[in-house]
């Protein structure tokens, strides 16, 4: 290699006297001189991936940089990705002459290509590091116990600033919120003129919460510099830690949709965005998704009334400022309160054994929303917390056995289930919107089914309590998988029975419900699964879950085997979650033959919260402008990392058009 080195430097690309070749013909000769079927039999694809992007991190590292060569190397990854039966093939390193056929036969050797400005940062950040001696090995980064002194620097330097100053400063500073009181969700990498790394905000917000002391009162002083030092070791360690995890493959197959992408999405989610709400709906979820409980019960099992509850976060949303930390005084409260406030206050030492951005299982600060100090109570901010103040709600009617008054529910999980459904139909028919809910067969059942007679088309929505567990955020794929199918997939199937019915038959009558009926006039179709929280990330993509179904059902069938009682347990889940994969399958399948626009088939298919939802009616005026904005999302994405600022600015240039 050393040898290939030294005389692809010397190599003067105006002498090369090569014919010019088409990019086809390029292509071909390229694949000939890397592919041999006289080779050792080891050398497979997967290697030769591997070799292709060490070398590329090589010669980035190079100094002074070659940067023909590397163009060269960017390029022989394109043509890898466009000839794929080199998945079957052997490798052969004649990079000198590739090299030269390259040079005489493409005219642009620019550096501006995106897979080349993404790892240049990658890069950069190796060198930030350099003293740590990392080193780089067939395309990742070899780092062993050495990134736990990065992350214990960081944990200092948060020490030393002060955790307080450093959650003051990136909710009331580093980001804003927009008129529908939500911050602006922060991305990993802004792509502009040349892209920049993000801060991993989550990350920071978890590892200051678990540096606060039970006598930190007020904000010490610090310098800004130490501040910028923070954000950019962040910064530049959580490029790091891509590279380390890297999957060679998904890299250079960009269109390759694999459980990894899967967890990479959801560690990104993890380590930069979190769950927010405002707090005009936090307050509407309990009011509304609480309902039909036994409240003597309650009472007298919990100490207080679900109305002494809202009424005491009413206050707390009051004395909030509009971001930011806020010391809630003990003073300001009666005793009453404060048992309250006892009780969904962290009273020990928070996310004792997080460290590592992956360290998801070990965030145990999302278990309840204030933190006792010596004489007030810490609230670190209000979009923040306020899901939290739900969660610790629902945890201690469930732990204590609180029984609920609803006839088709038993517990207190399926009755919530049960009043999203409830919840969501008042406020559509608050708004006037044309929908229809009920039974019409024996067997079936719709949720809701939104009616557009201006647009000719139906909006099946399938409400899904479902939520991704601690298992699927920590990056276990089989859960991930369980928890797709449980709320998106399975929402899927339903609504495929719906349309199906309804294309068999020609109508849907409901006999209970709104005691209504749906006529087939070749209508267009939205299927939408409607969850509790943002899936985040995953809900931005929705439309391109579809593609990963094939992958799941390798995880589920291949990766698992069970030892205990528990892990037998949840295998069973995963064959009813194959039963359910095979079923959508099944499903698109006969679509396709029944109507030729289901050719495009997952672009009508949707995962969105709840709040989502809720926040679409605020700009709605009746069924068509709910169905048109419900299918904006699904072709466009502004790149802002957030569905709802997406919104807004689409909003925005609507008005203006009109």
């Amino acid at each position: 290699m050393k040898l290939i080195r030294k005389r692809l430097n010397k190599i003067n690309v105006s002498e090369c006297k090569q014919n010019i070749l088409s990019e086809n013909d390029l292509i071909k000769k390229l694949k000939s001189l890397l592919v041999s079927n006289c080779l050792d039999d080891k050398l497979d694809f997967y290697m030769l991936n591997d070799e292709i992007q060490q070398k590329k991190l090589e010669y980035s590292l190079l100094k002074p940089v070659n940067k023909i060569y590397l163009s060269f190397i960017i390029y022989v990854s394109d043509v890898i990705n466009r000839v794929y039966d080199l998945k079957n093939s052997k490798y052969v390193d004649l990079w000198e002459e590739a090299y030269v056929i390259y040079v005489n036969n493409k005219k642009d050797y620019s550096l501006s290509h995106h897979l080349f400005q993404t790892e240049n940062l990658l890069v950069n950040s190796i060198l930030y590091f350099k003293k740590y001696r990392i080193k780089t090995h067939v395309g990742k980064v070899v780092i062993d116990n050495t990134i736990k002194q990065i992350s214990n620097e960081i944990n200092k330097n948060i020490i030393k600033i002060g955790p307080e100053n450093v959650l003051s400063n990136i909710f009331e500073e580093q980001i804003k919120r927009n008129r529908y009181k939500r911050f602006h969700m922060p991305k990993k990498v802004t792509m502009g003129g040349f892209p920049e790394l993000g801060i991993p905000f989550n990350y920071l917000i978890n590892l200051s919460v678990k540096n606060i002391t039970k006598n930190i009162t007020k904000k010490n002083a610090y310098e800004k510099k130490d501040l910028e030092h923070l954000y950019t070791i962040s910064k530049q360690y959580l490029a790091l830690f891509q590279v380390q995890d890297y999957d060679v493959l998904s890299h250079m197959s960009l269109g390759n949709f694999t459980l990894e992408n899967l967890y990479r999405q959801l560690s990104y989610d993890n380590i930069f965005r979190f769950n927010q709400i405002s707090d005009d709906n936090i307050l509407k979820i309990l009011n509304n998704l609480f309902l039909n409980i036994n409240y003597d019960e309650m009472k007298k099992k919990l100490g207080f009334s679900l109305e002494e509850y809202i009424s005491l976060l009413k206050r707390v949303i009051a004395l909030s400022p509009k971001e930011g930390p806020i010391y809630l005084l003990f003073n300001l409260f009666s005793d009453h309160e404060l048992k309250i406030l006892n009780l969904i206050s962290h009273h020990q030492k928070i996310n004792t054994k997080f460290i590592l951005p992956t360290d998801v299982k070990m965030i145990t600060f999302n278990d309840k929303p204030l933190i006792k100090l010596i004489d007030s109570f810490l609230l670190i901010d209000l979009n923040y917390c306020s899901w939290i103040f739900y969660e610790v709600l629902l945890e201690l009617l469930s732990t204590n056995n609180v029984s609920v008054t609803r006839k088709n529910a038993n517990r207190i999980n399926s009755n919530i289930g049960f009043n999203i459904e409830d919840f969501l139909i008042k406020e559509l028919e608050n708004k006037k919107i044309n929908i229809h809910y009920g039974r019409y067969s024996e067997k079936n059942e719709c949720d809701i089914v939104v009616e557009d007679k201006k647009s000719n088309a139906l909006v099946f929505l399938e409400i899904k309590k479902k939520n991704f567990t601690k298992e699927s955020r920590s990056g276990d794929l089989n859960f991930v998988a369980l928890d797709l199918v449980e709320s998106f997939v399975y929402a899927m199937n339903q609504t495929y029975r719906h349309e199906h019915y309804l294309r068999k038959n020609g109508k849907i009558k409901f006999i209970n419900g709104t005691n209504s009926e749906i006529i087939y006039n070749n209508q267009k179709i939205e299927r939408v699964a409607v969850t509790l929280y943002d899936f985040q990330s995953l809900t931005q993509n929705s439309m391109a879950l579809i593609e990963w179904f094939s992958e799941l059902i390798f995880i589920i069938d291949k990766s698992f085997t069970p030892n205990t009682y528990q892990e037998k347990r949840i295998l069973k889940q995963f064959k009813k979650a194959n039963k359910q994969l095979d079923l959508l399958r099944t499903n698109i399948k006969l679509m396709s033959k029944e109507k030729e626009e289901y050719r495009s088939k997952r672009m009508n298919s949707k995962l969105v919260s709840l709040e989502y939802i809720l926040f679409l009616l605020e700009y709605i005026d009746d069924e068509k402008s709910l169905y048109d904005m419900l299918v904006f999302n699904k072709p466009i994405f502004y790149g802002s990392g957030d569905l709802y600022a997406e919104f807004l600015s689409y909003y925005k240039l609507r008005a203006k058009k009109e």
